[in-house]
């Protein structure tokens, strides 16, 4: 018997009131003890237990959601992806369907933020990458061979490549593959999504990063610091997050990136505010054709602690949605 008929067998005997043979025989069985031994068939009857007690104990459908989620939660914080997906397979074939229209949302939003979202979101450019290249050399020769770097000079941002792939390795998720990251000025619009559906905006700010691009051309570092700030998602459930969610990498001092003169279009004033007020790493100390291991090193040591403070902000602003959703129970739920 495949998983998916296990499972529909499993939430009938749980959920539907009729009489029904022991569920040990409907799967097949020939005693309970052959039943018991079954790893796959005691999972999935713990899961739809769990779900079943929720419905016994709570009868309002947003005291209903809480809870639930409250189970998907605690298994993404377990990296169990697999059993987030057969709860939520189980909820919507016993409880969903009776809930108000206003809680299916809720639950909709929050399933896809605990169990979809990213942990970061990388902005960069790819303009001007073979002199950010040439500059950074020795730093990322460390990283990649010199035939990689070489092949797509020009075409490949390796400095916003190292440092996607540094948060990856202590732990972070991104929607990039580590190996082929993209940006707005590869996939235009098909980078927003994943914008608007990370925990954190990390950006790479390079001199060329506020010099307007051609005219008819998009400043997608600029684009996708208002989409990120203008996304309400979270907002709907918790009006004020003190966690950061904004962390920018600075080429220089910020007021070294200006552009000569000093002159920045007036809609880059918030963006430039921002990046001054929450910038984390300074890279131009790791500069040069050659760098020593420990320089190395230390840029890592640096990114690690981002990663940190981008991990400590995600698991802030899931408490404060749950938190939020707590109180909207009714008091026998809390």
């Amino acid at each position: 018997m495949i998983e998916s008929e296990v499972l529909e067998k499993v939430i009938e005997h749980f959920f539907v009131k009729r009489p029904t043979p022991p569920l040990y025989k409907q799967l097949g069985f020939k005693n309970r003890e052959s039943f018991a031994q079954d790893t796959l068939y005691n999972k999935i009857t713990t899961l739809v237990s769990d779900i079943k007690q929720i419905s016994d104990k709570y009868t309002a459908s947003r005291d209903q959601v809480y809870h639930c989620l409250k189970l998907i939660r605690e298994a993404k914080s377990e990296k169990n992806l697999a059993k987030c997906n057969t709860l939520n397979r189980i909820i919507r074939k016993s409880l969903y369907n009776n809930w108000d229209p206003e809680d299916k949302e809720t639950y909709d939003k929050v399933f896809i933020l605990l169990t979809r979202w990213k942990d970061f979101f990388f902005s960069y450019t790819t303009r001007k990458s073979y002199k950010l290249n040439k500059e950074f050399k020795g730093l990322i020769c460390r990283d990649f061979s010199p035939e990689e770097v070489n092949s797509s000079i020009d075409k490949t941002n390796f400095l916003a490549k190292l440092i996607v792939s540094c948060l990856q390795e202590n732990g972070l998720t991104a929607f990039y593959d580590k190996n082929d990251i993209k940006c707005g000025d590869d996939i235009g619009n098909e980078i927003l999504e994943h914008c608007c559906s990370s925990f954190a905006f990390v950006q790479l700010v390079e001199p060329i990063s506020f010099i307007q691009p051609d005219e008819g051309k998009e400043n997608w570092c600029h684009r996708e610091f208002n989409e990120f700030k203008a996304s309400k998602v979270i907002d709907d459930f918790c009006q004020t997050i003190k966690a950061p969610r904004f962390f920018f990498c600075l080429y220089d001092k910020l007021d070294k990136v200006k552009p000569v003169g000093g002159e920045l279009p007036a809609s880059y004033k918030e963006w430039y505010d921002k990046a001054s007020s929450l910038h984390y790493i300074t890279l131009i100390g790791y500069m040069g054709d050659r760098i020593s291991a420990t320089k190395s090193y230390n840029l890592r040591m640096e990114i690690r602690g981002l990663a940190e403070k981008i991990s400590a902000s995600k698991n802030s602003i899931i408490d404060n949605v749950m938190d939020y959703l707590k109180q909207q129970t009714s008091s026998t739920s809390a």
